[in-house]
């Protein structure tokens, strides 16, 4: 599922398809021998961004288990990661407004939070800007809740709400529902948006991909790894919740398969990406 040759075939197209002059290359794809493409990832949530960070980062390596694994077929060095795609944070970007995130789906408050950071991203130096932003929105649905928390499961329990907040909140709600009916699943889209020229200018949405992972929600808290609500999300494929699985987490979680589709949109997306530059 993962495609650990993506900033390879970035590469290869943009040299096929769009020659430039070398000052053109550094300024807007970064150093021309990697075929490196720099994405911001709109969010301030280091946990979230750990985690885009390990599923990008590790594709192709051993640790993932797929292409580059022991007893792989493919050799030579990883070409992915850092020295393909170089990824950088919100963090990174001037100051700027709260972005309101008031769509009533994942799809909206990504396509929100992508226009919102990629016309910040417009201000900085043309060496460090970003040719693309990724934002995503996640949350958990719980079906015996019709779908809630949902879009509002950062702030379930309110705006400042911490992850144990939210948590007991959703053990109040489901109080007295049997454990058969307490299906749900995790849900992450992300949308990609284009830097703009100017930040009077929208920023281009080129695609959006969509990850789920299905579940149900336990009646009390197991494991102390990740983050919200993987305390209480069982996962049935592996007999533990989100929180007791550690890096396992990180090849099956709802953000790893939205993060995989999103390796193949910008496969796919490449020579549009290149031709757009020359």
């Amino acid at each position: 599922m993962y495609n650990p040759s993506l900033c390879w075939h970035l590469q290869r197209f943009c040299r096929e398809r769009s020659p430039r002059r070398k000052a053109d290359q550094e300024t807007s794809m970064g150093d021309p021998e990697s075929g490196e493409l720099r994405v911001l990832v709109g969010t301030k949530n280091e946990h979230k961004l750990g985690e885009i960070r390990i599923i990008l980062g590790t594709a192709g390596s051993a640790d993932a288990g797929g292409p580059g694994a022991p007893g792989s077929k493919r050799d030579g060095p990883k070409r992915y990661g850092e020295r393909h795609l170089r990824l950088s944070s919100a963090a990174d970007l001037p100051s700027m407004e709260p972005v309101e995130e008031n769509g009533d789906t994942f799809a909206e408050n990504a396509t929100i939070k992508a226009r919102a950071f990629a016309r910040a991203a417009v201000a900085l130096p043309r060496e460090s800007r970003p040719q693309l932003v990724i934002a995503d929105d996640s949350g958990l649905c719980v079906d015996a809740l019709e779908g809630a928390p949902g879009v509002h499961s950062a702030r379930y329990a309110g705006l400042d709400a911490s992850d144990a907040d939210n948590n007991e909140k959703l053990l109040r709600e489901l109080v007295g529902v049997k454990q058969s009916e307490r299906s749900a699943e995790f849900v992450c889209t992300i949308a990609c948006a284009r830097v703009p020229d100017a930040t009077e200018n929208e920023a281009e949405i080129l695609f959006l991909v969509k990850g789920r992972a299905q579940g149900e929600i336990l009646s009390a808290l197991h494991g102390n790894a990740g983050f919200g609500y993987d305390p209480l999300f069982y996962y049935p494929p592996l007999d533990k919740t989100f929180a007791e699985l550690g890096d396992e987490k990180h090849r099956v979680s709802h953000r790893s398969e939205a993060l995989a589709r999103l390796q193949e949109a910008l496969e796919e997306h490449a020579p549009r990406l290149c031709d757009a530059d020359r």
